[in-house]
């Protein structure tokens, strides 16, 4: 811009003769400060403005950074106290995790102690299990697969309808299921046992699985019997 201006002055001074005189000179130079002064005043202010909005985006990206930091440290502060309920949770869940899996010891230890058996019966699914004590009581070995029909094939022909009908009635009226019984070993030998259950039932009400013990009443079977010849051989020699 300054030397088109200084030019544009001298030109004109040419046209008016100018040039050459004092005062000629005099006013050329004072145009031309003016002219210089013009365009630093001009720089000035575009550096100014250049500041400012350097100033401004200096500024945005300070705001930008110290919100990012805001951010990361409030998601940092999230995660550590999901990580520390997360811990809770886990470590609430391993202790939940061994004392049941010691009530199932001592449950069982209690089973063991008594010669009880234990099974279950899955009605959604039809799945029947049984612990290795309760195979026991029917003479089974720990490996077999139990069914219900498995069940009812192990107990003596004449109680079979009976224990069925018991079994189902259970499963009708949600009552509790309680029955004595024989059962056929493998090896022909028959034994008493007495069979305590529950049947379970979903939120519809619905039944869903029932559980139950049983343990061995043969040698209360036998004492029994034995009373009662006992008493009929009384009776029949005061008859005689």
């Amino acid at each position: 811009v300054l030397p088109v201006a200084l030019g544009w002055l001298r030109l004109r001074g040419q046209r008016a003769g100018l040039n050459d005189t004092a005062s000629g000179v005099a006013l050329t130079a004072a145009a031309t400060v003016l002219v210089m002064v013009a365009v630093i005043w001009w720089t000035a202010q575009l550096l100014e403005r250049s500041d400012r909005e350097r100033q401004r985006a200096a500024d945005a990206v300070r705001q930008a950074n110290e919100y990012l930091e805001q951010r990361v440290r409030e998601r940092t502060a999230e995660l550590e106290t999901a990580n520390q309920e997360l811990h809770s949770q886990i470590t609430e869940r391993k202790r939940a995790e061994t004392a049941l899996t010691q009530s199932e010891a001592n449950l069982q230890l209690a089973f063991e102690a008594g010669g009880l058996g234990d099974w279950n019966w899955n009605r959604v699914t039809g799945e029947v299990v049984w612990s290795a004590r309760c195979k026991a009581l029917y003479g089974l070995p720990p490996e077999t697969v139990m069914s219900y029909e498995r069940f009812l094939d192990a107990v003596h022909p004449e109680d079979r309808a009976r224990v069925d009908a018991a079994l189902k009635q259970a499963v009708e009226t949600r009552a509790a299921y309680e029955v004595e019984k024989r059962v056929v070993w493998p090896d022909g030998s028959v034994h008493w046992t007495a069979t305590r259950g529950r049947v379970f039932c979903d939120a519809a009400g619905k039944p869903v699985q029932m559980a139950g013990v049983t343990h061995d009443i043969t040698e209360r079977k036998q004492a029994e019997e034995a009373i009662r010849a006992s008493e009929e051989r009384y009776r029949s020699t005061l008859d005689n």
